[in-house]
């Protein structure tokens, strides 16, 4: 059985079921993971092996005894069990390639994926969005993630799922400061998304932010009292950890206003 299946069997079963018995490039995923791999190795020159954020790099925490990843791997089961939920056959299909680079993304560059999973997931769940494609291309050439039908209206809406890395260091806390960042990130986004476009395309901005718990503190307070300036774009989602009282660690996902709430 190819490995990286089997592994992906034994911590994330839900993501195999999800998948079925449809086409999947596991040969290709478990060939660029030997090569990353090697190319550890070989970077290392006889030193221990620098581990890198990764899903596999997790699942070979987990093998060693640390316990800190156990929780996104039950947050991957869940998120991979709603989608089977929420998906059809033709819509689960769509999304393959996704968790393709979700599996071969061997650094933090994997919250990327994760983020566009989790975003169809908030979408599919209010039973109102059918996904249509999966990163469409514009007359400009440029792609958007998602092609989505509000069922309601019967509206055609293109949703962009933009990933907000926050700098710590950066960070104030001073409203002003968060609007001009914030505000100027998804601008720049959708004048690059709209570049060259003569009909006026139906673009949907949903902003992710990826911070440390301090941060995210931030800008749950700033978004509890605004909104973005920018129209057609979404209150951020955001991605939280918490500890409960035994030490276990668990995830949250969710929007960024209300991502402290019990």
């Amino acid at each position: 059985m190819n490995l990286v299946k089997y592994n992906l069997s034994n911590y994330i079963p839900e993501l195999i079921d999800f998948i079925g018995e449809e086409k999947f490039p596991w040969d290709d995923v478990e060939k660029k993971y030997d090569r990353k791999i090697d190319q550890r190795v070989s970077e290392t020159n006889g030193d221990s092996i620098v581990i890198e954020a990764s899903i596999f790099d997790q699942i070979i925490s987990i093998k060693k005894g640390d316990s800190d990843y156990i929780g996104m791997m039950d947050f991957y089961n869940k998120l991979f069990y709603q989608l089977k939920l929420l998906l059809n056959q033709e819509e689960r299909k769509l999304i393959f390639n996704t968790i393709k680079n979700l599996l071969i993304a061997f650094d933090s560059k994997y919250l990327n994926y994760l983020g566009e999973l989790s975003v169809i997931y908030q979408l599919k769940k209010t039973n109102n969005f059918i996904l249509l494609e999966v990163e469409k291309v514009l007359p400009n050439g440029k792609s958007i993630d998602f092609d989505m039908m509000i069922q309601d209206s019967k509206m055609r809406v293109l949703i962009e799922v933009m990933n907000i890395q926050i700098n710590p260091k950066k960070v104030e806390n001073d409203a002003n400061s968060i609007r001009t960042f914030i505000n100027g990130r998804l601008e720049e986004k959708m004048t690059d998304k709209k570049k060259n476009l003569i009909d006026d395309w139906n673009i949907h901005l949903v902003p992710i932010i990826w911070g440390g718990h301090e941060q995210l503190e931030i800008y749950n307070e700033y978004f509890k009292t605004n909104s973005t300036d920018l129209p057609l774009c979404y209150v951020p989602l955001a991605f939280l950890t918490y500890f409960d009282q035994n030490g276990n660690y668990f995830p949250k996902f969710g929007s960024i206003s209300t991502l402290f709430d019990s």
